[in-house]
């Protein structure tokens, strides 16, 4: 599916942005004409209606990965259209041509440009984003990896990759060190964490060989993921974080998960957000509390649990 295209809807010439809101906010404030009404940080919901050049301009959210921009004319429509397509700005084909190094190293059948491919797609990753702080600047477009959106249904994990591929073919050719790269690219801070089921997978196999060093190197990918971003990502209740907290960081460690709770936002521990959907780490300190936690740590759990039940 086409990031930007050119579409008519509620009878109105429109332009359809096929991702987040925030993308779609961050791109319009790089234009011109919508410069003067929009800030980087811009609340959506405050302003969804604009006068751009005479024109009354509405923002219809038909989901959360699906913006609309409706005009009143097509004149303006193809203007702004002109200018995205113009600027190739975010579009996969920009993505394609930044990434293709590391493409061409993960499509590859040989094991060690694969794991080159890995390393350096972390790297990509983590330098791009050094730049992403003021969100005045797109986040890595994961899509552009192959995966497959014609059977995706909203709150559904990213699947039927070239990541899920690799893991299946390579998976015992691959390392520690080559599955955490894997985890650090596409469980970061990129305006939002993504739903990718390798990552996921990625995971699960990590676990098969469990040690503290790598329990601790999860929880510490999931705490950058998150920082900085809403909580409520368990809103659909089969995300990935719906995955980890029911799945996977149950079986963690006591000390594991005291480390993923003391660095979580308090929203991410409630499970207020979003009229009661919220990500509820805080189910995890009972889980630690039957795992024998030793004098010291029954204490900061007990702690956890008064602050964020009561």
């Amino acid at each position: 599916m086409d990031k930007f295209k050119k579409v008519i809807h509620n009878n109105q010439p429109a332009i359809r942005f096929y991702d987040n809101h925030a993308y779609c906010q961050r791109f319009l404030c790089r234009n011109d004409l919508f410069k003067p009404y929009l800030q980087p940080k811009w609340e959506w919901d405050m302003h969804p209606n604009l006068n751009i050049n005479g024109e009354n301009v509405n923002i219809v959210f038909e989901s959360a990965v699906e913006t609309y921009i409706l005009f009143e004319s097509e004149d303006l429509q193809k203007q702004i259209y002109d200018w995205i397509q113009n600027n190739d700005l975010g579009t996969p084909d920009y993505w394609k041509k930044l990434a293709s190094p590391i493409l061409n190293k993960l499509k590859s059948d040989n094991i060690l440009l694969i794991k080159e491919g890995l390393s350096d797609l972390k790297q990509w990753v983590d330098n791009y984003n050094k730049e992403y702080v003021d969100d005045s600047k797109d986040s890595v477009d994961l899509t552009i990896f192959e995966y497959d959106f014609d059977n995706w249904e909203e709150g559904d994990l990213w699947s039927n990759s070239l990541f899920d591929r690799l893991l299946e073919k390579h998976k015992d050719k691959l390392n520690e060190v080559d599955l955490l790269n894997l985890i650090g690219a596409l469980f970061n801070k990129n305006d939002e964490y993504a739903d990718c089921k390798a990552t996921y997978i990625a995971m699960n196999y990590l676990l098969e060989k469990r040690t503290h060093t790598i329990e601790f190197s999860i929880v510490e990918a999931t705490l950058h993921a998150l920082n900085g971003h809403e909580p409520g990502h368990r809103f659909f209740e089969r995300s990935l974080l719906d995955r980890l907290v029911d799945d996977i960081f149950p079986t963690f460690s006591v000390d594991s998960i005291l480390t993923l709770l003391e660095g979580s936002h308090p929203d991410n521990i409630r499970g207020e957000h979003y009229g009661g959907h919220g990500d509820n780490f805080i189910s995890l300190a009972h889980i630690a509390m039957n795992n024998k936690p030793n004098e010291q740590q029954r204490k900061r759990l007990t702690e956890l649990i008064k602050r964020f039940e009561n």
